[in-house]
């Protein structure tokens, strides 16, 4: 008994341990000056043509256009039309550019679905309260690199119109506090209670010796 309860602490150890290091998270920016500083160098696809920067490709959906130098995307709602996807090969450690929210009024926000290169996701939110949002939206990640980006609109109501220009990538580390990916070092809190959980195995250990 003694023997399984060792192991079972092992494996719940091994697993916080686990979900701990794939939990990643972006620190968003509206200010394209900070967020450069964070990222470093950059790419820029200007939306000129068709033809997209080395490092980017996209999935357009139905409601997507380009041209006049911007990406346009009609009544986006949160499935229908198909959301535009961009794919970053390799991944990035930050992603930003000029959002206009101001096409045809208030649309309900734009919510932009953060894949990394873990296969864990989050979502950040350009609120679509008037005025509606017009200038400079990124973000970095703070773990892992970034693999892709989705634009969804609400889940309801007309849908998001909005423009896109100059959106910028970057795979470099900046000189930021945020800027590069995670070198896998844990947060506080998890060496704290990975410390509390190996604790724990030794006691358990040293009270199996001690009766056994």
């Amino acid at each position: 008994m003694r023997k399984l309860g060792f192991w079972a602490i092992a494996l719940a150890v091994i697993a916080f341990c686990s979900s701990a290091a794939q939990a990643d998270s972006v620190t968003t920016y509206t200010s394209a000056s900070t967020w450069q500083a964070a990222v470093g160098s950059t790419t820029t696809e200007d939306f000129a043509d068709s033809t997209l920067a080395t490092g980017l490709s996209a999935t357009f959906g139905s409601n997507a256009s380009i041209g006049s130098g911007v990406l346009t995307v009609i009544g986006q709602l949160s499935t229908i039309p198909t959301p535009t996807v961009f794919t970053f090969s390799p991944g990035v450690t930050g992603f930003g550019g000029d959002f206009d929210l101001t096409l045809f009024g208030n649309g309900g926000g734009l919510d932009l679905l953060i894949t990394f290169s873990n296969t864990s996701t989050t979502d950040v939110f350009i609120a679509g309260t008037d005025p509606e949002f017009n200038g400079f939206f990124g973000v970095v990640s703070n773990g892992a690199t970034i693999s892709s980006v989705t634009l969804k609109g609400p889940f309801f109501g007309n849908g998001e119109s909005f423009t896109l220009d100059n959106l910028q990538f970057s795979t470099g580390t900046g000189t930021g506090d945020n800027g590069g990916p995670s070198t896998g070092v844990p947060e506080p809190s998890t060496l704290l209670l990975s410390a509390l959980g190996l604790g724990g195995l030794a006691a358990l250990k040293r009270t199996r010796i001690r009766y056994a």
